[in-house]
């Protein structure tokens, strides 16, 4: 919610013309991939990796990257098989 949330503020504060927001969700055998994008600009080059520092988590990995017009993150998740 807040990837979502930080989207929607970043195209508002940006005034982008005609905002986007994507989400997709991907499963590779048990590793589910969702990915949150939007077309604000992106994120400045020299916070990109120091962005989650204070964050930690054992159940999935976060990722961002600058992909076209703004940013992408993404939340790898591995699956619990039946």
């Amino acid at each position: 919610m807040n990837l979502l949330g930080n989207a929607k503020e970043a195209l508002t504060e940006r005034n982008i013309a005609q905002p986007r927001i994507t989400i997709k969700l991907v499963r590779v055998q048990d590793v589910l991939i969702a990915s949150i994008g939007d077309n604000a600009g992106g994120v400045a080059p020299e916070h990109l990796e120091r962005i989650f520092d204070p964050y930690f988590s054992t159940k999935g990995n976060l990722f961002v990257q600058n992909e076209g017009e703004g940013a992408k993150f993404s939340v790898i998740l591995h699956t619990l098989e039946a």
